[in-house]
């Protein structure tokens, strides 16, 4: 059974022992535990590994195909568009509300600042409030504006709707907070130095702070429920990416309360440049 031209290996079964043999071009099993001479051919290992390979490449180009398949019938995202722009505060004197008056009736004198602020809160809000996207930052997260050096400090917030403001009194004299504005009109009274008082501010839009004891203190909190917005320095660059498509107001507001609207229309893709001036 012995062939020279052929070296494959061929497994010789005795009993219970397994000899390996060269005999010829096809395997065969001889089985001496039978009074037997035949021979048995076994499965051709080359065969075997030929059809594994074959249907692994199969299985791949199935899932090659509906991968390619996912790709092309997916829903396609809406192209982003984007704003910049810079935005300037001019020099000007702020004033606090037409009745600036203390509990004890006396009119106080309009306050006074000798350079401009220095910050400037950039909001983009839709013009339809319903395709608003969710927002992660939490409604209820506390942000603080405290009295010191008789002065707010920060001067100017940006709170989401449903935000909360502390206002405490880390001066060794007694401050008050209150505004008039239509958003939220407050009065929190008179505290001393170690004090804290709180607003929510349910509706957007801006409201402007003052202290009744001092005229020159003065302060203003942006509220809006858009998460697109920035305080950005005056002089400085602004910019808002992956905006969809649609009408946008584009605000701008210091701590003084001076606001400037740019209304914005936005292409998928496009993308506009706009130059603020504040104070004019």
């Amino acid at each position: 059974m012995s062939n020279s031209k052929h070296h494959q290996y061929r497994k010789l079964i005795c009993g219970c022992q397994v000899f390996r043999v060269t005999i010829g071009p096809v395997p065969y099993i001889k089985s001496t535990a039978l009074d037997t001479k035949e021979f048995r051919p076994l499965a051709d290992t080359h065969l075997v590994g030929s059809r594994e390979s074959e249907e692994s490449g199969m299985r791949m180009k199935t899932i090659l195909f509906i991968c390619i398949a996912l790709v092309a019938f997916a829903p396609a995202k809406a192209r982003a568009a984007v704003i910049t722009g810079t935005v300037t505060v001019a020099q000007r004197q702020a004033t606090p509300p037409q009745r600036y008056v203390t509990r004890s009736g006396d009119q106080q004198g309009h306050a006074t600042q000798a350079t401009p602020p220095t910050l400037v809160a950039i909001v983009v809000e839709p013009v339809d409030a319903g395709t608003l996207p969710s927002s992660d930052v939490a409604a209820d997260a506390q942000q603080v504006m405290a009295q010191e050096g008789t002065a707010f400090v920060p001067n100017l917030l940006i709170v989401p709707q449903g935000g909360v403001v502390s206002f405490p009194n880390h001066d060794p004299i007694f401050h008050n907070v209150f505004s008039y504005s239509s958003i939220k009109s407050f009065d929190l009274g008179r505290y001393p130095r170690g004090e804290s008082r709180t607003v929510t501010f349910n509706t957007p839009g801006v409201a402007r702070i003052f202290c009744e004891i001092h005229a020159s203190m003065y302060a203003s909190i942006v509220v809006t429920a858009s998460p697109w917005h920035s305080l950005v320095p005056s002089g400085s660059k602004f910019t808002f990416t992956d905006l969809p498509a649609g009408d946008y107001h584009v605000l701008a507001v210091d701590a003084a309360g001076r606001l400037s609207t740019t209304d914005v229309t936005l292409a998928a893709d496009a993308s506009r440049s706009l130059t603020v001036v504040l104070g004019n």
